[in-house]
C-alpha cells in the first residue's frame, strides 16, 4: 500500500523552517504543509501561498494554534532560540512529532523540560543537526563505523566564521545575545559539538574545559572617533573592514532576508534605512555585543580520548576543518571542498564523497543536509528504521549539554565533568 505523505505545520515560517518546508514542493509524496502560525502577516500570507494552505488554517499565534488542536502529523519548528522549548512544550502536549531548528534549548532546565514532556507523550522529536546528513560527515562517520582508522584517539575541528558573516549574524544582528540569550557556541557551533560526539560513537563525553572572549568586537576597542552608525556621522566609514555601506550596499549578501525590513526596497531606500533606524547600520562596535568571538573547547571522553573544538569569529572565509587520528591511520577534511583523505599506517588511500551540486538548492548551506535530514524524518515517522544520521532528541542531549558546560567552564575558568 503506498504511504501517505507526512503533513505538518510550519511554526515560524522564517527562513529555516521555510527552508524544510519547500520539501514539500520538490517531494509531495513525502511531505504536505497544512498550516502555518507566525505573528507576522507578511510571513504568514507567503507561505500560505507558497504551500496553498486554506485561510482556516493560517494563525497570528502559538495560542490559536493550540486552541485548533491537532491539525498534523507534525510540527516544524523554526521560531528563535529562546522561543523553541517554550512553543514546543504546548504541541508536544497535543500529541504532534516535531522537526525542531537547533539548539532547541537554552539551558539544563528547557532540555529536561523538552525532554520529559516529549517522552511523556511518546512524541518523537528530530533536532535539525543538518550537518549529520552532509555527505561529507556521513561518509567519514561510515568510514569510521567500518573501522578504517581503528579506534579514535583524538578529534580536532575548527570553525571559521568569515568576517561579513559573524557581523551580520552575530554582532550586529539576531544572535548578537541581546535578545536571544544564546551564547556563540550554541547558536552556531552546537552543529559541530553535536558532530564531534556523533563521530565518537559509543565514547560519551566525560569533562570540558574551556576558554574563550571577545577578542574583535568588544565595545572597549572602538576607535576612539567611530560613529554610532557608519553611514550617519562616522568618519572611518570608507576604511572600515566592517562599514555597513561595503557589506550591505556594495556586496550581494546571502542574508538579504534578515537585512532589510521589507523585499523590493530602492538603493536609496535601502542607504536611508541604514542610516536611520537600521539595526545592521550600526557601529560594530556599538552593538551591544555579548559574549565572545573566538572560544576553544576540549572534551575528554570515557576510554580517554580527547576531542578539541576551536571556533573563530571573523575570519577571511567560513570554513570548517577536521582531523582525526586513530590507532590504526588518520582522517584530514575540508568540509566546504567536500573531500576528505583518509591515510594509513601501512598504506595511503584518498577516500572522496562528493554530492551533486544540482541537485542541492541554492540555499542549502548544508552540503545537502537540508533536505535529507526532512526526508528522513518523514522516513521514520512513516516507520522507516532510524538512518545511521538519524538526530532525535535522544541522540543529540549530550552535545547541548558539553556545551553548558563549556560555558560554565569559560566563565570559572574550571574543568566541569559531565556526571554522565
Amino acid at each position: 500500500m503506498e504511504k501517505k505523505p507526512v503533513t505538518a505545520v510550519i511554526l515560524g515560517a522564517g527562513h529555516r523552517a521555510t527552508i524544510y518546508g519547500d520539501v514539500s514542493l520538490s517531494r509531495p509524496d513525502k511531505l504536505k504543509i497544512v498550516a502555518v502560525a507566525d505573528p507576522s502577516e507578511e510571513r504568514r500570507s507567503l507561505a500560505a501561498a507558497r504551500y496553498n494552505i486554506p485561510s482556516s488554517r493560517v494563525f497570528s499565534d502559538l495560542e490559536s494554534l493550540v486552541a485548533a488542536g491537532r491539525l498534523a502529523d507534525a510540527v516544524i519548528n523554526g521560531t528563535m532560540d529562546a522561543q523553541h522549548v517554550p512553543t514546543s512544550l504546548p504541541l508536544l502536549a497535543l500529541g504532534y512529532d516535531m522537526l525542531l531548528e537547533k539548539p532547541f534549548a537554552t539551558s539544563p532546565r528547557e532540555l529536561a523540560a523538552l525532554y520529559v514532556a516529549a517522552c511523556g507523550k511518546g512524541c518523537r522529536v528530530f533536532v535539525c543537526h543538518v550537518l549529520r546528513y552532509s555527505s561529507f560527515y556521513l561518509g567519514i562517520r561510515r568510514a569510521l563505523a567500518e573501522g578504517a582508522i581503528g579506534k579514535i584517539i583524538t578529534i580536532n575541528m575548527a570553525e571559521d566564521i568569515s568576517y561579513p558573516h559573524m557581523v551580520v549574524s552575530y554582532v550586529r544582528g539576531m544572535w548578537n545575545n541581546e535578545t536571544t540569550g544564546t551564547p556563540l557556541l550554541l547558536a552556531k557551533s552546537c552543529h559541530d559539538i553535536d558532530l564531534m560526539l556523533w563521530l565518537m560513537g559509543d565514547n560519551p563525553p566525560r569533562t570540558v574545559y574551556s576558554l574563550g572572549g571577545d577578542y574583535v568586537f568588544d565595545a572597549d576597542k572602538a576607535p576612539a572617533d567611530a560613529g554610532s552608525r557608519c553611514l550617519l556621522d562616522c568618519p572611518r566609514e570608507k576604511e572600515c573592514p566592517y562599514s555597513a555601506r561595503k557589506h550591505y550596499l556594495l556586496r550581494k549578501n546571502c542574508h538579504d532576508f534578515y537585512i532589510w525590513p521589507r523585499p523590493g526596497m530602492t538603493e536609496a531606500e535601502k542607504e536611508a534605512s541604514l542610516r536611520k533606524d537600521n539595526p545592521y547600520g550600526r557601529c560594530v562596535w556599538k552593538c551591544g555585543h555579548q559574549g565572545v568571538d573566538h572560544q576553544s573547547v576540549t572534551i575528554g571522553f570515557a576510554d580517554g580520548a580527547l576531542g578539541v573544538f576551536t571556533l573563530t569569529g571573523g575570519a577571511p572565509r567560513d570554513e570548517r576543518r577536521i582531523q582525526i587520528v586513530g590507532t590504526e591511520g588518520s582522517i584530514t577534511g575540508v568540509f566546504e571542498e567536500n573531500r576528505f583523505v583518509i591515510r594509513r599506517h601501512d598504506e595511503t588511500k584518498v577516500y572522496m564523497e562528493k554530492t551533486v551540486e544540482e541537485n542541492i538548492s541554492a540555499y542549502d548551506k548544508h552540503g545537502g543536509g537540508d533536505e535529507a535530514l526532512v526526508l528522513d524524518f518523514c522516513d521514520y515517522l512513516s516507520g522507516e528504521k532510524p538512518s545511521l544520521s538519524c538526530s532525535e532528541l535522544s541522540d543529540s542531549l549530550n552535545g547541548h549539554l558539553a556545551i553548558f558546560a563549556a560555558e560554565k567552564s569559560r566563565r570559572t575558568g574550571k574543568v566541569v565533568s559531565l556526571g554522565l
